[in-house]
């Protein structure tokens, strides 16, 4: 049977390091994906978008409006 190699402590410490830090940049992006849903709430509360079957696309900031909810005329309103 062959002899399994180890890591050295510092590549082990190296290693375990950077899964760290990889576990860590998940946190930090499950964050920033939160914190966009609360904008994007927010957005659509203060356009009075809620329940209107529109929603905000966050990539080009246009109101988009799905056939279901239909026309209103806040769609295109100003914030109060």
């Amino acid at each position: 049977m062959a002899k399994a190699l180890k890591l050295t402590p510092q590549d082990l410490y190296r290693l375990r390091r950077a899964s760290l830090a990889a576990q860590r940049a998940e946190v930090e992006a499950g964050l920033a994906r939160q914190r966009l849903r609360e904008v994007t709430l927010e957005v659509e509360r203060r356009y009075g978008l809620l329940g209107s079957g529109a929603a905000v696309d966050v990539g080009t900031g246009e109101i988009r409006v799905d056939g279901a909810g239909g026309e209103n005329g806040e769609r295109g309103s100003s914030p109060p």
